[in-house]
């Protein structure tokens, strides 16, 4: 059974060859391997051409930037694999993601299969012993109500740590417009594709911690945090989805307590742009919505008491995410 990695490229000149290094070493050898070089401006094209003329198995497409999205989709889109991986141009895998995440999947008969991650500044940790690691089957549609409602660890982390099967992105694709957090953004989609997910106790995947990474700089891009939570409600509404008022009533916290935050370093047009999205989704939906605090937060942000808004919502975030929401 193939799998086809996608390696997202742009300007990483300094790392893309301990990348390859990792792909090219893996115990799996049927591997497709493809580097989608997305406008760099430095020396990674070059790298990329010369990985594909020394090894078989490695695909090169050129394009126009496009963005994090618009690498992966183009990837997508030439994949002949029977299931998907993604990793980024500054990452590693373990020389045995690919063997563990593809006995998982199918030998507990999975959709989806994701590990455990190692941040990691410099050169990559030595690989982590194997031996007698632990693995969880859950089912998705279960995991979409319980990650959504009482906001659980389960399947937070992105597209990375997890191998696909081929069939979970038939008709789907990561939305191009969405420039921060896509991964979070395409979460309940690919939810809605799969039935069952195995969860690996193993550290697999080597992340890089780069100091001028895209959102390393939190403080600038938190407001996409409640853009991609309202797209992410608005998909959920338009599918036959189990205790969709609590998963509402649960975003719409989340998207306020954001916005408290954000509301003390935010220029005032950001601002106001962000606060009508909020009221255009949700003020049609507050008959869902039981948690007298909840509403009384929604209230101060359509009142545009900001300062009371953020102080509110910091003091009463860890009662709510207990379950305290009446």
């Amino acid at each position: 059974m193939k799998i086809s990695v996608i390696v997202p490229v742009y300007n990483t000149e300094k790392h893309l060859p301990r990348c390859v290094e990792s792909l090219l070493t893996q115990s799996v050898k049927d591997i497709e391997i493809i580097l989608i070089d997305d406008g760099s401006t430095d020396r990674s094209p070059e790298l990329c051409d010369e990985y594909g003329e020394n090894n078989d198995n490695i695909t090169i497409l050129h394009k126009e930037n496009g963005g994090l999205s618009s690498a992966r989709n183009a990837g997508l889109n030439i994949a002949t694999g029977d299931f998907i991986s993604f990793l980024d141009s500054d990452d590693v895998y373990h020389k045995d993601f690919l063997k563990i995440m593809l006995w998982e999947i199918i030998e507990k008969s999975c959709d989806i299969a994701q590990c455990d991650y190692v941040r990691f500044e410099g050169m990559p940790p030595k690989d982590c012993d194997t031996y007698g690691y632990n693995s969880t089957v859950y089912d998705l549609k279960e995991i979409m109500v319980t990650d959504y409602s009482h906001m659980e660890h389960l399947f937070e982390t992105g597209v990375c740590v997890k191998l696909f099967k081929r069939s979970v992105f038939d008709n789907l694709r990561f939305d191009e417009s969405i420039k921060y957090l896509e991964d979070v953004n395409i979460k309940p989609k690919i939810m809605c594709k799969g039935n069952r997910f195995v969860d690996i106790n193993l550290p697999l995947y080597y992340y890089y911690k780069s100091p001028e990474g895209l959102v390393s700089n939190r403080k600038h891009t938190k407001h996409y945090n409640i853009l991609v939570d309202i797209n992410v409600n608005s998909f959920l509404w338009d599918r036959d989805i189990p205790e969709i008022e609590i998963i509402t009533q649960n975003k719409l916290f989340s998207c306020l307590y954001t916005f408290g935050k954000i509301s003390k370093y935010y220029e005032k047009d950001t601002l106001s742009e962000v606060r009508e999205r909020i009221i255009d989704f949700y003020d049609d939906k507050m008959n869902f919505v039981n948690s007298r605090l909840v509403k009384h937060l929604y209230n101060l942000l359509k009142a545009e008491k900001y300062s009371a808004l953020r102080v509110t919502s910091a003091l009463t975030y860890d009662l709510y995410k207990k379950g305290k929401q009446k």
